[in-house]
């Protein structure tokens, strides 16, 4: 049987236009079998009377295993995880994944819970319960998938839609294929993905009356890039997709002529007067060289564009701008920036346009060995997906609209014992989502000077600094913190690692002294055993006011992994 398995595998490697001698005796003299992995099991808890958190589940377990199985050369990875998380905003029932990707040098198949990645305007992260395939051989590339889509992250087609977080949702079948051939620089990929909800789903009347119906999707498009003498690059990136929000919707036309083009096209999706087809687009014309890069690019997105593939997109927008790289200093110097403008009601859909002028930036520099500096601003995004951010003493589903930042780190004395003096500023608006549609947003404005000092040999640092910070509640409330912050970090026992935060400000809401904030975190970490590590983590804040409500919040975490 052994040597069955080998000779299967060394004709494999003969196919591939990469095999030669090396490839051959690396096979012969590798191990038959290999196991790597690990296993992993998390609790985390949290407890509080801010009824801005009722939505979350206070208790979530979790569970993870990875196994990576080598058979000469054959490498077949394991991956399963489970989630009780289930009853909250932003996730709407527990989750069960397992997983199985085996691959040989440029061929990789799936099998059970996986993701692949296709385009940004197509299919990109979400997963999919099914079976797929990969094949890389030189500059040709071909991937498919089909199987079943996970909806535990559940955002319904049809809008103002409110779905209780224990309700089962229709079966999303999908299909996708990826076809390209060219290298980094030179390509051309082609998509096609395909989703449809199972109307058949028992459930399908009850969902019916909660305003859930079963959709149809189907979308392509096309990624391409030349370069012409290794600096100057054309790119272009676009799809179309047509969804039809209502598998079950009124005919949208009785005419004969008609109905024989809707015959055909309904080879590929459901047309009836629920359908739409809209297009997203880009592309960027760039000059680039080692330490230097320059280009101008164009976005297009149509109104209420979206795909069963993606979670969120930002629609309904022109943009026009360019992107400046450098590198320089033997890459002491960092910065990419691009700055442009916004254009919305692109279809003249609303009554009013509105134009912003969009651009981001990111530096990093530093001179020496001691200083360092860096810059961030961007008040655009192509995908904000929202995400679990802490806002005013309590968490919430957000994505980050706007950012500002500074920050400036000094070392004073040698590398054996340094002492830091950090000077930051950061400014972010929130946009808050309750089940990804928009409720309100959130401006918030801090300041931090901090001093740290670490005694290497002692295994100790300690740090101390300011805080100074200003927001506006949903409410539009403003709140002013002005504090204090203390942290202590040490080794113990020369494998226990653990550290202390502690933070106390004054509170001013609206202009008013409003009682004070008190915040202290706990951390402790340990590879106490080889191949075995831990993970503990406790915050407990009180805000003592009168104006604001005030709140108690335990919220803890603790993680244990065995590899091998």
């Amino acid at each position: 049987m052994k040597q069955v398995i080998f000779f299967i595998l060394l004709f494999i490697g003969f196919l591939s236009p990469a095999a030669n001698a090396q490839n051959v005796g690396e096979i012969v003299n590798s191990k038959l079998l290999t196991a790597r992995g690990y296993l992993s099991g998390g609790y985390s808890n949290i407890s509080s009377d801010n009824q801005a958190l009722k939505n979350l589940n206070p208790n979530i377990f979790n569970l993870s295993a990875g196994l990576n199985l080598s058979i000469k050369g054959l490498q077949i990875p394991f991956n399963f995880l489970y989630s009780s998380d289930q009853g909250s905003s932003f996730s709407t029932r527990e989750v069960t994944r397992l997983g199985i990707s085996p691959y040989y040098k440029w061929a990789r198949v799936f099998i059970g819970q996986n993701a692949m990645n296709f385009s940004p305007y197509i299919y990109a992260g979400t997963s999919f319960n099914g079976v797929g395939v990969e094949l890389k051989p030189g500059k040709f590339r071909f991937a498919a998938f089909r199987g079943k889509l996970d909806q535990s992250f559940f955002a319904p087609t049809t809008q103002g839609i409110i779905i209780r977080d224990d309700q089962n949702v229709y079966d999303r079948n999908a299909l996708g294929i990826k076809l390209g051939f060219g290298s980094a620089k030179t390509f051309i990929d082609l998509y096609a993905f395909k989703a449809k909800d199972d109307a058949n789903n028992i459930l399908s009347d009850s969902l019916r009356t909660l305003g859930v119906l079963p959709g149809d999707n189907v979308a392509v498009g096309l990624r391409t890039k030349f370069t012409i003498k290794k600096a100057l690059s054309l790119e272009i990136n676009g799809a179309g997709s047509a969804v039809t929000s209502d598998q079950q919707a009124i005919p949208v036309t009785f005419a004969e002529e008609d109905m024989d083009l809707i015959n055909r096209v309904e080879n590929f999706i459901v047309v009836n007067s629920s359908s739409r087809y809209a297009f997203a687009y880009d592309a960027r014309l760039g000059l680039d060289f080692k330490y230097f890069g320059i280009g101008f690019k164009y976005q297009h997105i149509d109104p209420f564009y979206n795909t069963y593939g993606i979670n969120f997109i930002n629609d309904d927008l022109d943009n026009y701008f360019f992107d400046l790289r450098l590198n320089l200093a033997k890459s002491t110097f960092n910065l990419f920036a691009s700055f442009g403008l916004e254009n919305n009601n692109t279809k003249e859909y609303l009554s009013l346009s509105e134009s912003r002028k969009i651009g981001s930036l990111n530096l990093d520099w530093r001179p020496n060995d001691r200083l360092s500096l860096g810059a961030n601003f961007n008040n655009f995004g192509f995908n904000n997906q929202a995400s679990l951010v802490e806002i005013s003493d309590t968490i919430a589903l957000a994505s980050v609209s706007n950012s500002l930042g500074f920050n400036t780190s000094y070392r004073i004395g040698d590398k054996k014992n340094p002492k830091t003096i950090n000077l930051s500023y950061n400014s972010n608006t929130y946009e808050i989502r309750e089940r990804e549609e928009l409720t309100n947003s959130s401006d918030m404005n801090s300041y931090n000077l901090n001093w740290r000092q670490n005694f290497k040999k002692k295994k100790f640092n300690y740090g101390i600094g300011l805080n100074v910070s200003d927001f506006t509640t949903s409410d539009t409330t403003q709140v002013g913190r002005r504090g204090i912050n203390l942290r202590l970090g040490t080794t113990a026992f020369k494998i226990l690692r653990l550290g202390v935060r502690a933070q106390i400000l004054q509170n001013i809401t609206d202009g008013t002294r409003d009682g004070t904030v008190f915040n202290m975190g706990f951390s402790a970490s340990s590879s106490f055993k080889k191949g075995y590590s831990f993970s503990l983590f406790s915050r407990f804040v009180k805000r003592q006011t009168v104006i604001l409500d005030p709140i108690n919040t335990l919220n803890s975490r603790v993680q244990l992994k065995k590899t091998f």
